[in-house]
């Protein structure tokens, strides 16, 4: 269960650019992100055990992302969101998880934030 609440900030979940298309040097598609759908979420740093288990996952990951489950989020997705005045940028670190054993009310995953630039 999620509660509400803690849902603070309006997220814009973005898929990537269709593969096939041109890729950068490190072969990932170049071009805009579409997107998909915009919700409430919860957004946290990482800070102690939380972060020391996440970067056991991959060793970049800064924040943690909660939200009400959507099916078709992938890993390859980004999210979106505007705090304090600051547009901020995170990949998925992994696919979402469902928090709810199976019930599909909310997920979570890991992410780094991307710098622009």
């Amino acid at each position: 269960m999620i509660d509400a609440g803690t849902l603070r900030h309006v997220a814009t979940f973005l898929s990537p650019p269709p593969a096939g298309g041109t890729q950068d040097s490190f072969g990932r598609p170049v071009g805009a992100f579409t997107v998909q759908f915009t919700t409430r979420a919860s957004i946290e740093d990482l800070s102690g055990r939380e972060l020391l288990v996440a970067q056991q996952l991959q060793a970049d990951v800064t924040h943690k992302v909660r939200a009400r489950w959507r099916p078709g989020v992938k890993a390859s997705w980004r999210v979106q969101v505007t705090r304090g005045g600051v547009t901020q940028t995170f990949e998925l670190a992994e696919p979402p998880r469902d928090t709810d054993g199976g019930v599909r009310v909310a997920m979570e995953f890991f992410a780094r934030e991307v710098i622009p630039g």
